[in-house]
């Protein structure tokens, strides 16, 4: 019996995945062809089947002709209304929990259209090794005068705000700004992520390369400012961002709420 409430769950935690990438709905016989697996199955027993999972269920909702949608639905967060802070931050090493931020950059992107920056060299307060100088360009002179961590980050989270938090290889640059935070006694950030590089892997499945280059390549990007610094990589994935997600509608994907769970999505194997 305790199985079978398990899968009744996770039954109904993939109806809601499928739903909310349904806004306007979906018919029972669609449910039972995703959610369950059923195919050829009689209306009657299709109809009846959805029902005993989704009823009782708060989060669902059937309008009595065979349509099930969610009711968050009518409190969706529309993508074109979705503000996201795209952002890229340069370190003293290539992910190592002692390494420290050098630079942020961060473009706020808003119904196709990157609407205001934040950009700042950071001063780490430890040395700027040859091979980081050697990629980004920034030395230790450079960050010399800059305004320190306890200084930037607060900034930059008043810049954030509510917003969704975007970035190529976005755990990455998610989990560096969150040990910044934690050193500074500060609570970690709570907005919701997406990458563009996973995300990348499901609109446009079968490139040779996901990296910035490739993508920025592929969309017809040009590349504003110096690679590897934070203004020229995170402009680059704002532009690459709004290419993504203009490419989302056809795919039932109109809601932040969609948006994160096609994200959690497989991707399409490569042909």
């Amino acid at each position: 019996m305790k199985s079978e409430g398990l899968r009744g769950r996770k039954l109904a935690e993939d109806a809601f995945a499928f739903l909310v990438r349904k806004p306007g709905g979906a018919h029972f016989s669609a449910i039972a062809r995703k959610v369950l697996r059923m195919k050829n199955v009689p209306p009657e027993l299709a109809g009846r089947l959805v029902s005993e999972l989704l009823e009782g269920d708060g989060r669902f909702v059937q309008d009595g002709g065979g349509m099930w949608s969610i009711r968050s639905c009518a409190d969706a967060h529309w993508l074109g209304d979705v503000v996201f802070t795209v952002v890229d931050v340069e370190t003293t090493g290539g992910g190592r929990s002692g390494d420290r931020v050098i630079e942020i950059g961060a473009f706020r992107v808003c119904g196709g259209r990157i609407l205001d920056s934040f950009m700042t060299l950071v001063n780490p307060g430890v040395p700027v090794p040859e091979s980081i100088s050697l990629l980004t360009g920034i030395d230790g002179g450079m960050v010399r005068d800059a305004p320190a961590g306890g200084e930037v980050f607060p900034a930059f989270i008043e810049f954030l705000g509510d917003t969704v938090f975007a970035a190529h290889n976005a755990t990455f640059d998610a989990r560096v700004v969150n040990r910044e935070l934690r050193r500074l006694g500060a609570p970690k950030m709570k907005n919701p992520v997406v990458c563009t590089m996973s995300l990348a892997r499901r609109v446009v499945p079968g490139l040779g390369s996901y990296n910035l280059d490739a993508l920025a390549s592929h969309f017809g990007v040009g590349l504003s400012g110096e690679r590897h610094r934070g203004h020229g990589d995170a402009w680059a994935a704002a532009k690459i961002l709004i290419s993504l997600l203009e490419e989302l509608p056809g795919r039932d994907v109109a809601t932040l709420e969609s948006l994160l769970a096609f994200l959690k999505s497989p991707p399409e194997k490569n042909g």
